[in-house]
C-alpha cells in the first residue's frame, strides 16, 4: 500500500499547519495513561513525556511508563511530516556507499556529514546477516536499488519514500509495481498494523528492545524505539506489545524493524552539533549494523533562533515549589543559536497549576498535577518543558550515621522520591526532632552543630505524611576505622592489611600482635629492617587496610595509638584520600617520645573535603637522618578519624619548675621540689599518671623512697636527704593517663 498524492498540492496546506502547530503537552503520570493526548492501552501510568524540536519539522519525543504488567519501559519517538521540504529521510549505509558491510549508525551518519550534509537524527533499520552485513530485505538509495530482494526471503516487506516524498510500504508485489518511483527504501521484518488494526502474527512472549516505523493518516512518519533487557530502566516489549503501541500512537500502518542489541537512536546533542546516542543499547555499546534511516537537513544551515530546548533541574517537585525554567536557542539545523533579543515571553500551557514570571520562574500551586512552561517568540511557541507536582511517597538520607566538627555545619542530605523518581523538596516540606544540646536545623535544612561534643538521633518527617527518616549525628566524637580486633592471627592480618617499603632492599614483616595492645585483645605489628639500604634518602614502610575504610564526614584528623618503643628516632607520616579520591598527605606535628603507648594525631587540612578514607599506604614509619632507627617495629591500635581534637588528650604534661635546678647547697643538704601539670589539648586533660613518674638522682629512682611526698595536685618533693659533696644529675620523667610523656634533666651541687 502507498499514499497517492502530489507533493505540490500537499505542501501549501502542510506548511500552513506547521506555522500554527503548537507543541503537544503530556498527561500527568497519575491521570490518563497517554502520550501527547494518545492513550496507551499497555500503560498503567505514564511517568514522563518530553517533546523536543530536533530541527523545525522533526520532533523527538521521550516517554516512560509503567505497564499493566508492572514493568517500566523507556521509549524514544522521531516524527516528521512526509514531504516537509526542510528535512529529508534517506537510507544510510556503511561509508555512505553502495557496498554491503557493517558500521554503527553513528558512523553511517558521519559518512554523510563528511560529505558536507547535516544529519540531525538517525535510527537503525533492517535486519541483516551479522557476519557479512548482508541485509535481509531490499535497499534503495537515492533511486537506485543497491540490494535486491533476497531469493530466500521473498515474503520480506519494505518501507520507503517515493520520489515526491510520499511514504510507500508493502510486499514484493507493491515494490515491483512501483520500483521506478521509489527513491528510498529498506526491508521490514513484518507488518504490525494495517488499516489501523493490529495484524501482527508473531505472538512470542519474549520481551526485547524493539524498533518500528509507522505512518499516520495525516502523513506523519514516525519511528518508535523501546529500550529493553535493562529492568528496572526498561523491560522491553513483545511484538504484540510494540504492535499495540504503534496503533495507540496513531499508526494506520506500521512495520517491525531490527531491534535487540541493534536498537540505536541518535539526535543532535544539547549545546553541540554532534550526534548523541539517546537510548541505552542493550549490548552496552553501539552495534555495527547493515543500514539505517537518516534525517538530513535540507534547509539552509545555521541562522537565527528557530526553536528552543526548555529545561528544568528536576522533573518532579512538591506543591508550592519555585521551579526555574531555562532555555537554549537552536537554529534550524539544531545547532545552538543566539537567543532572540526581543519578542520572547514565558507562559504556562492550559491546565498548569501555577504562576510564571518573566524570568521563567514558576510558583507551583497547592495541588498536585502538571506544570508546562512555554517559551514564546512573537507569540509562537519555540519550546516547552513539562514537570510534575507530586506529594512524595518516600524519604531517604545520605547516611544513617554522620559526624561533624563542633560549631560547624552539615548538609543532612535528605532526598525524596515519588514512584521511584527523584523529587526536589522544599526545606519547608520537612520538620525536625532534635535532641537538646546537639544543634539546630536552619530554614534551608542545614544542620548547625553545637560547640561541645554530643551525639543523638535527628528524626526528619515529611509534613502531611507519615514518611520519616532517622540520622544519628555525632558532634566531635571519634570514628573508629580499625579496632584491630578481627586481626586474630598473622594470616588474617596479612590478608586484611598491606605493607610495603619505598625501596626494594628494605625488609618488611607484619602481623597480629597479642602481647602488646592498647585496648582489646589484638593490635597490628609492623617490623622493618633498613640496615641493608643503599639509598641515602628517607626510608619508609607504608601500611594500612587493603580495603578502603571511609569516614562518614569531613574529619579533622587521623588519629591512632602507637607503641614505638622499638623504633625510637623514627617519624610517623600518613595520607588520606579525599572525596575525589585524591591522596592528601598528613603528618604528626613535632617529635614524639616513643616510649610506651602514645596517641598520635595527624591533622587534615581544613581545605580538604571529606568523606576521607584510609588505604594500604595510609600510615608510614619513616627513618630520616643518621639518628633514625634502622631496625625495629611499631604497634598500632584503634585507628580513628576525629572530628574534634578535644576528644583526646594529645599533649604531654609540663614540668613547670625543679627547685634545685642550677643551685648549690651546703651541709650535704638539698630538698627537691618538682611542680608540674598536665597540659592537655584544647582544655581536654587526662591527668598525670603519678604511678609512672620517675625522679632519679644519679640514676637512682627516689619515687616512694624515704622522704618522698606527692600531693597529686602537681607537687612532688624529696626532702631530708643527705647527698654526697659534688655535682649531681636529676632526671624527671612524667606521663599522663593518655600515655603522653615528658622529661627534664637538671644539675645541682652539694658542698660540705
Amino acid at each position: 500500500m502507498h499514499f497517492q498524492f502530489k507533493i505540490q498540492k500537499l505542501l501549501p496546506a502542510f506548511l500552513a499547519a506547521v506555522i500554527v502547530l503548537q507543541p503537544l503537552s503530556a498527561a500527568p503520570a497519575y491521570a490518563v495513561a497517554a502520550v501527547n493526548g494518545m492513550p496507551l492501552s499497555l500503560a498503567a501510568s505514564v511517568e514522563s513525556v518530553t517533546n523536543k524540536t530536533v530541527t523545525p519539522g522533526l520532533t523527538e519525543t521521550r516517554f516512560s511508563y509503567i505497564g499493566k504488567d508492572k514493568y517500566r519501559n523507556t521509549c524514544f519517538m522521531l516524527s516528521y511530516k512526509a514531504g516537509d521540504p526542510r528535512v529529508s529521510l534517506v537510507a544510510g549505509t556503511p561509508h555512505d556507499s553502495e557496498k554491503i558491510g557493517l558500521s554503527t549508525v553513528r558512523n553511517q551518519a558521519n559518512a554523510v556529514i563528511a560529505e558536507g550534509k547535516q544529519v540531525v537524527a538517525a535510527i537503525n533499520s533492517d535486519m541483516y546477516n551479522m557476519n557479512t552485513g548482508d541485509p535481509w530485505g531490499v535497499v534503495v538509495k537515492n533511486g537506485k536499488e543497491i540490494h535486491p530482494y533476497a531469493p530466500v526471503r521473498t515474503w520480506w516487506k519494505f518501507f520507503g519514500l517515493k520520489r515526491n516524498g510520499a511514504p510507500i510500504y508493502g510486499d514484493r508485489t507493491v515494490y515491483e509495481q512501483n520500483k521506478s518511483d521509489i527513491w528510498q527504501a529498506m526491508g521490514i521484518h513484518s507488518v504490525l498494523v494495517d488499516d489501523s488494526k493490529v495484524v501482527n502474527t508473531d505472538h512470542s512472549a519474549i520481551p526485547a528492545p524493539r524498533v518500528a516505523v509507522g505512518v499516520r493518516s495525516d502523513y506523519t512518519i514516525f519511528f518508535l524505539m523501546v529500550d529493553g533487557r535493562q529492568s528496572p530502566y526498561s523491560h522491553g516489549l513483545t511484538l504484540d506489545g510494540i504492535a499495540q503501541m504503534m496503533k495507540d500512537l496513531g499508526a494506520v500502518w506500521a512495520g517491525n524493524m531490527d531491534g535487540g542489541g541493534s536498537a540505536t537512536c541518535l539526535t543532535k546533542a544539547e549545546n553541540s552539533s554532534a550526534l548523541k546516542v539517546q537510548n541505552r543499547p542493550s549490548d552496552g555499546s553501539e552495534r555495527a549494523v547493515a543500514n539505517s534511516w537518516l534525517f538530513v537537513l535540507d534547509a539552509p544551515q545555521g541562522g537565527d533562533m528557530a526553536s528552543a530546548d526548555v529545561k528544568a533541574a528536576y522533573d518532579y517537585y512538591t506543591p508550592g515549589s519555585l521551579i526555574q525554567f531555562s532555555a537554549l536557542a537552536r537554529s534550524n539545523d539544531g545547532r545552538p543559536a543566539e537567543m532572540a533579543s526581543s519578542g520572547l515571553s514565558w507562559s504556562l500551557a492550559a491546565g498548569s497549576d501555577g504562576i510564571i514570571n518573566s524570568r521563567g520562574t514558576v510558583t507551583a500551586g497547592a495541588s498536585t498535577g502538571t506544570v508546562e512552561a512555554q517559551l514564546n517568540l512573537d507569540g509562537q511557541v519555540m519550546g516547552t518543558k513539562m514537570v510534575h507536582v507530586v506529594q512524595p511517597d518516600s524519604l531517604a538520607r545520605k547516611s544513617a550515621d554522620m559526624r561533624v566538627l563542633p560549631g560547624s555545619t552539615l548538609n543532612l542530605g535528605i532526598t525524596a522520591s515519588w514512584q521511584g523518581h527523584p523529587v526536589l523538596i522544599n526545606p519547608a516540606d520537612l520538620s525536625y526532632e532534635i535532641p537538646a544540646g546537639l544543634g539546630s536545623v536552619d530554614g534551608n535544612g542545614v544542620f548547625h552543630a553545637s560547640n561541645t561534643a554530643a551525639s543523638g538521633n535527628i528524626t526528619v518527617q515529611l509534613k502531611g505524611t507519615g514518611e520519616t527518616v532517622r540520622i544519628h549525628i555525632c558532634v566531635g566524637e571519634p570514628e573508629i576505622m580499625e579496632s584491630c580486633e578481627w586481626l586474630t592471627n598473622d594470616r588474617v592480618a596479612m590478608n586484611k592489611w598491606a605493607a610495603s617499603a619505598n625501596y626494594r632492599d628494605l625488609a618488611v614483616n607484619y602481623g597480629s600482635m597479642t602481647s602488646l595492645v592498647h585496648s582489646g585483645k589484638y593490635a597490628m605489628r609492623v617490623s622493618f629492617d633498613f640496615r641493608k639500604a643503599k639509598e641515602t634518602g628517607n626510608l619508609a614502610v607504608n601500611f594500612g587496610p587493603r580495603c578502603a575504610r571511609s569516614s562518614s564526614g569531613s574529619a579533622a584528623a587521623l588519629g591512632m595509638w602507637v607503641n614505638g618503643s622499638a623504633c625510637r628516632g623514627d617519624s610517623l607520616w600518613g595520607c588520606v584520600y579525599n572525596s575525589r579520591g585524591k591522596k592528601v598527605y598528613i603528618s604528626m606535628p613535632g617529635t614524639v617520645n616513643w616510649s610506651g603507648w602514645k596517641y598520635i594525631e595527624m591533622p587534615i587540612s581544613h581545605n580538604e573535603k571529606g568523606p576521607f578514607s584510609i588505604r594500604g599506604d595510609s600510615i608510614s614509619i619513616v627513618a630520616a637522618g643518621k639518628n633514625a632507627c634502622r631496625k625495629g617495629y611499631a604497634v598500632v591500635d584503634d585507628i580513628q578519624f576525629t572530628y574534634d581534637r578535644n576528644n583526646v588528650d594529645a599533649a604531654a604534661p609540663i614540668i613547670d619548675e625543679i627547685s634545685v635546678d642550677g643551685k648549690t647547697y651546703s651541709n650535704y643538704k638539698a630538698d627537691v621540689e618538682i611542680r608540674c601539670h598536665d597540659a592537655g589539648t584544647n582544655g581536654m586533660t587526662s591527668g598525670i599518671n603519678w604511678n609512672s613518674m620517675k625522679v632519679c638522682v644519679d640514676g637512682v629512682n627516689y619515687i616512694n623512697a624515704q622522704g618522698y611526698a606527692c600531693d597529686k595536685n602537681g607537687t612532688v618533693a624529696i626532702s631530708g636527704k643527705s647527698w654526697s659533696a659534688g655535682r649531681h644529675r636529676l632526671d624527671v620523667s612524667l606521663e599522663d593517663n593518655t600515655g603522653n610523656c615528658c622529661g627534664k634533666t637538671v644539675f645541682f651541687t652539694v658542698t660540705d
